[in-house]
């Protein structure tokens, strides 16, 4: 729906709410717990790196997928489209 009202690309506005709930995180940690508890360097390596992992996997198996999804599945049921 954000992306749909602002014209944004998905990729971007996941990896910025990615980015807001690890700000969130450990905002909420040292509120309750004066300390940063929880949220390790694991937590925030894959709030950033999903953006760029995402285009990595989009950018490898968007044509091969493509091409398996308009022939059809051997075997299955189900044709392709025409």
């Amino acid at each position: 729906m954000i992306t749909d009202m602002t014209k944004g690309n998905i990729d971007a506005v996941k990896w910025i709410f990615d980015i807001c709930y690890v700000g969130l995180a450990v905002l909420l940690s040292f509120i309750f717990f004066g300390e940063l508890r929880g949220v390790r360097e694991g937590v925030i390596i894959v709030a950033v790196g999903s953006f760029f992992l995402t285009k990595l996997f989009v950018k490898l198996f968007d044509k091969p997928l493509t091409s398996l999804l308009k022939r059809g599945i051997p075997g299955s049921e189900f044709p392709a489209d025409e």
